[in-house]
């Protein structure tokens, strides 16, 4: 019988180094029931900080450190992230422009920092302003 890589295969130099698998278990059988997160320091001392595995039939990528996590999810967050593709809203309505349905590229991450910015600056003004002072006096 000839075993030939599946497409998911053929893109594996994609992916950050992973675990030796079994066949239909994948890498369920290594993850302990107890105290996960000592064994993920064990494969990040082994194999980097970014593990690449499956449990069962759902991959899953594995960080180590804030640094790692950092450079991959906020420097290179749009390469990485992908959003429905909503053809009637978008491309016949053409609402691509709007922030909830626009791809996740440069644009949209900007608009997201600025909204960000803005809701922090809102909650910041909420949370210091105060009732005003009553100074003992009630109007009736």
């Amino acid at each position: 019988m000839l075993n030939l890589p599946s497409k998911a295969e053929l893109k594996r130099n994609d992916l950050p180094p992973r675990l030796p698998r079994l066949p239909i278990l994948r890498n369920v059988h290594q993850l302990p029931l107890l105290d996960q997160h000592k064994t993920f320091m064990e494969w990040a001392t082994r194999y980097g900080d970014i593990v690449y595995t499956e449990f069962s039939t759902k991959p899953v990528i594995i960080f180590s450190s804030a640094k790692a996590t950092y450079d991959l999810l906020e420097k290179r967050g749009v390469k990485y992230s992908s959003r429905l593709r909503f053809v009637c809203i978008v491309e016949m309505i053409d609402w691509s422009r709007n922030v909830a349905f626009r791809k996740s590229d440069n644009t949209w991450r900007r608009h997201r920092k600025w909204y960000q910015h803005n809701r922090h600056a809102t909650r910041t003004i909420q949370t210091t302003s105060g009732p005003p002072h009553s100074g003992g006096h009630s109007i009736k």
